[in-house]
């Protein structure tokens, strides 16, 4: 994680290395996506994204879902394939990203938890089904508890992952870059509604503020 990120945030349950979470949430999202077209899944294509009704455009990522795969594990790559792509209908990396944060249901509404948080924790409960992890959680901390007998063969698999996105960005250099900014410009593009509300509340106020002036 240190030598993806070289960033400092949150701390890894595995080690003393901290992490940016929201770097490190960027970096699963787009490992999935990259996980799913090396296994020939789906397929990618660069073009341009309009927004404003066309008075914007942006580059994006197209995803072609090519078939359905029967693994029903609730992993990250099992909820892009099997319930956010579609045989037939072409998405967005940017779009993709929007729909995997509105699993987030009512609370994702109100900003609970943050798009960043909401990844990991999917992550984090499919790791603890798989029984490589344990969460013991109580009002004031949590604790993530790993299986050491079970997590050499976990720790192989996230070598594999990280030579995949090293490999990936040095033969799909701009490809790797579209994917990136798609995903984060999703990320940031689900602005929880009390937040809206609030920032409608600063500008109204100060909107009237003016005008008794």
């Amino acid at each position: 994680m240190h030598f993806i990120f070289g960033e400092r945030g949150f701390k890894s349950p595995t080690s003393n290395i901290s992490v940016n979470e929201r770097n490190a949430t960027i970096m699963i999202v787009a490992t999935s996506l990259i996980w799913l077209r090396e296994n020939r899944l789906v397929s990618m294509s660069l073009s341009e994204e309009s927004a404003f009704g066309g008075l914007m455009k942006f580059p994006t990522v197209i995803v072609h879902k090519i078939v359905s795969n029967g693994f029903k594990d609730g992993s990250l790559e099992d909820v892009i394939l099997n319930k956010i792509l579609m045989e037939d209908k072409p998405v967005s990396v940017y779009n993709i990203t929007r729909r995997v944060l509105d699993l987030r249901g009512v609370w994702g509404i109100f900003g609970l938890p943050s798009s960043s948080s909401f990844i990991l924790k999917l992550v984090e409960t499919y790791l603890a089904q798989k029984g490589l992890i344990r969460v013991e959680s109580s009002i004031f901390s949590k604790k993530v508890i790993v299986d050491e007998d079970r997590i050499s063969g976990f720790r192989r698999d996230l070598e594999g992952a990280k030579t995949l996105l090293l490999n990936f960005k040095r033969t799909n250099a701009l490809l790797f870059q579209r994917i990136i900014e798609n995903i984060d410009r999703g990320l940031y593009s689900k602005l929880p509604i009390v937040w809206l509300v609030l920032l409608i509340f600063i500008a109204l106020v100060t909107f009237l503020r003016i005008r008794l002036l």
